[in-house]
């Protein structure tokens, strides 16, 4: 059976234009954050994008989410083609893809309790009753094992680990098809990401999600990934399944950045 596709990326490209250094320069120059790339994410699996900081991984999280504009490209949702399209048919994409940042603290308005940060999106998109509202609330917070008493909290009153799980039931509370984690357990003691990658995981099985997991930790993308995609200045400079980039990278750049795991991890890809 043929795998099937949710995103395709094709020939995507991002240039900011750098300020002339002098008045009568004439060649405008450009920071070219991503360049020309192609790819797609097919149904429920997690596709890992890696690379060093400015390698243009975020870049592609926000052009993908249409929260930047490309400046050349096309990104299809479902073969619905979205790079141009209006803020009103964009609606239904912005229920389909969700995203889970990297700070669990920089996501949450500090002065709303977490039970109205959890009802937000049913309130945006006119979803059920307020008692059906609050019925869905305990259950996204039983989802990522916190008690109902916690909607009546604050952001202050949590851990990152806390919140990040609570940003993640957030994330999934409109079952979206695709979450897109831009870095979000970078920021957490190495025994949190273990719990929270474990939640993504469960999460996906039960959903049927699919991820584009970006991350600069190497042992995190191997313990998650189904497939990886290799960035360096803007460019993919290799794509495969996990294993394969793994044990037989095909470029020096690629050799470099895994050479650089430590070599105990508590991270070991199963199966």
């Amino acid at each position: 059976m043929e795998e099937e596709k949710i995103i395709s990326v094709r020939h995507l490209k991002k240039y900011y234009p750098i300020p002339k250094a002098l008045p009568f320069q004439r060649e405008r120059e450009y920071v070219k954050a991503v360049d020309d790339i192609s790819f797609d994410l097919y149904k429920g699996e997690t596709l890992g994008i890696v690379g060093e900081s400015g390698s243009g991984k975020s870049t592609i999280a926000r052009l993908v989410n249409r929260l930047i504009k490309p400046t050349e490209g096309e990104i299809y949702f479902r073969d619905q083609e979205i790079t141009t399209t209006s803020k009103e048919e964009m609606k239904g994409f912005r229920r389909a893809i969700q995203m889970v940042f990297q700070s669990p603290y920089g996501t949450l308005d500090p002065r709303k309790t977490i039970g109205y940060s959890l009802m937000e999106p049913y309130i945006i998109h006119q979803i059920g009753s307020r008692e059906e509202r609050l019925k869905n609330v305990h259950r996204l917070l039983e989802m990522v094992d916190l008690p109902a008493s916690s909607a009546n909290k604050y952001p202050h009153e949590f851990s990152g680990g806390q919140l990040q799980r609570i940003n993640i039931s957030r994330a999934v509370a409109l079952q979206p098809e695709i979450l897109i984690c831009d870095e979000s357990v970078s920021a957490l003691d190495v025994s949190v990401q273990a719990q929270i990658l474990n939640l993504l995981n469960q999460l996906q099985e039960e959903m049927g999600l699919s991820y584009l997991f970006i991350s600069h930790d190497l042992n995190v993308v191997r313990y998650m990934c189904d497939r990886i995609i290799v960035m360096n200045q803007g460019k993919i400079i290799e794509m495969g399944p996990s294993k394969e980039v793994y044990n037989q990278p095909q470029t020096e750049y690629t050799k470099s950045l895994l050479q650089a795991i430590p070599i105990s991890s508590p991270y070991e890809r199963m199966g």
